[in-house]
């Protein structure tokens, strides 16, 4: 299943933004190389592929606000408009799921823990906030017309 096209323009920006996040994040916590967001390609869904343009795992709430105030600044987007989305817990499971890939997927995991409510929460709430601007109504449309497709509708 092909997901849409990744936007040139934002692909063309990825080094430098690859820079910038090396330059307060450790070696290791920045993934750019092809092979290895191999990886984080799918989530449950292994219908649906993309490879992310850049992986980052931070390991601290410091360093979350920098990526955040990073990509806010990079593409000029307007913090007034998203509000308190929540939080996740810490969850040693969550690591050892991306770590082994053999076993399902966290969220399929452990439906019940308290990090996949809060994951569920946070998108719900991003869903909602960021629906009424055209770009994200065009991406969910564009999921739904690929969902449907995949359902032989």
């Amino acid at each position: 299943m092909k997901m849409p096209q990744p936007d040139e323009m934002v692909m063309a920006k990825r080094s430098n933004l690859v820079q910038r996040f090396r330059n307060f994040l450790p070696e290791d916590s920045v993934i750019d190389d092809n092979d290895a967001l191999k990886v984080y390609e799918t989530d449950g869904l292994t219908a649906y592929r993309q490879l992310p343009m850049i992986v980052v795992l931070p390991n601290t709430t410091a360093q979350v606000a920098e990526i955040l105030k990073t990509v806010v600044r990079k593409y000029n987007l307007q913090l007034d408009k998203i509000s308190y989305a929540g939080y996740i817990p810490y969850d040693s499971k969550i690591k050892n799921s991306l770590i082994n890939r053999k076993r399902a997927p966290f969220m399929l995991e452990n439906p019940d823990s308290l990090s996949v409510k809060c994951i569920q929460v946070i998108a719900k709430r991003m869903i909602s906030s960021l629906a009424q601007y055209s770009v994200t109504k065009n991406f969910f449309s564009q999921f739904e017309q690929i969902r449907e497709k995949s359902q032989g509708k």
